[in-house]
């Protein structure tokens, strides 16, 4: 795929010259938790922005104090806007770039409020999951209610993103839990391989697709979890020695169950489907069946940055002929003169794409 890029005018490029604002959290100080969100922000926001740029977009950024400050200006002459507001604040306060967007008639992306605030609710999530057919570790707002022969939970906060508060322990370790909390979810914890799979909306197949799936696989500790700490180093690149990361291709059975659920959830170009993969004594990643995926939580908000496993997944998949992914990058390259086998481009038009589509009734 190669990109004429003085060129693209002469293709079907609608999104050239348009405006889109990119919103952040700017928060003042040293503590670790802010560094790592400043850290975090800057990648994000070269990444998204070195897509729109490809687009022949004009981007600003912007920090919510200013943004929810004196919105009006903050959104004069802006086409699209994109939520950063991430997972390390309870998700009330994620829906304020989206709603405010479309109250000004401006279109938010990669995702509306009510899909948002839906996916990344760890209850709703496990309901809708259920809905549509994937197997959830059992689960309780009340501890009390789970089986007591459960040897190991985890307890997470319903309300927040980035396994921010997850602890895992026995049953006996959260007793004075209060009852029907409904601030924490308590699960089974199950042994097995973290997997996470990421997804792009395509106008040109009308269905979800989904990049590679990439898994953490353990030398020997099966108990090994993606949690907050290990997020925060693997978000730039860094996996424990004793941690493998595997790309595969999805088996079918799952991006069908997938695709069935971003339906389900509705309004996100993007996402990203965390999995604990309990393998049988014959089975390998690569072929493991839709009974040996346990599923985790939905990210209608995923990280998006060069390093993340977002982007990796989505990156291994351009390199595949054989992947959905790939072709759907060789159409639309061929559509808009824009080489889309770059991620940030391939991810930009699809959250442009999609809210150009879904618009509609947007007063």
């Amino acid at each position: 795929m190669s990109n004429e890029h003085k060129g693209y005018e002469m293709h079907h490029n609608p999104y050239l010259k348009k405006n889109v604002c990119v919103v952040y959290q700017y928060v003042p100080g040293n503590r670790a938790s802010q560094v790592w969100y400043h850290q975090w922000g800057i990648n994000v926001m070269a990444f998204l922005g070195e897509g729109f740029e490809s687009l022949g977009m004009n981007v600003k950024y912007i920090d919510i104090e200013t943004f929810i400050g004196s919105p009006s200006v903050a959104l004069k002459n802006i086409d699209y806007s994109v939520n950063l507001i991430c997972g390390n604040k309870n998700i009330s306060l994620w829906a304020l770039v989206p709603s405010i967007s479309y109250w000004y008639n401006v279109i938010p992306m990669p995702n509306r409020t009510e899909a948002m605030i839906a996916g990344e609710r760890k209850d709703t999530a496990n309901l809708i999951a259920t809905k549509v057919g994937f197997s959830c570790p059992e689960w309780a707002t009340d501890i009390g209610d789970l089986d007591q022969s459960i040897r190991t939970i985890v307890k997470k906060p319903r309300d927040y993103g980035s396994s921010s508060g997850l602890e895992i322990g026995e049953i006996r370790d959260f007793k004075d839990h209060k009852k029907n909390d409904i601030e924490y979810i308590y699960q089974e914890f199950v042994e097995g391989i973290d997997v996470t799979i990421p997804i792009l909306y395509s106008d040109i197949h009308k269905t979800y697709l989904c990049g590679h799936g990439v898994a953490f696989i353990p030398d020997a500790d099966a108990a090994w979890v993606l949690d907050s700490g290990a997020k925060s180093i693997n978000r730039v690149g860094i996996v424990p020695e004793s941690i493998t990361k595997v790309y595969y291709t999805v088996p079918k059975e799952i991006v069908n169950k997938i695709n069935k659920l971003m339906i389900f959830l509705g309004n996100s170009s993007v996402g990203r489907i965390d999995f604990r993969v309990r393998l049988k004594p014959s089975s390998t990643i690569y072929d493991a069946t839709l009974d040996e995926y346990n599923f985790i939580e939905i990210n209608p908000t995923p990280t998006m940055n060069a390093k993340s496993d977002f982007v990796g997944g989505i990156e291994s998949a351009l390199a595949d002929s054989e992947s959905e992914i790939y072709s759907y990058a060789v159409e639309t390259t061929a559509e808009t003169g824009v080489d889309m086998s770059r991620p940030c481009s391939i991810v930009a038009y699809t959250m442009l794409k999609y809210a150009e589509i879904t618009s509609n009734g947007n007063e």
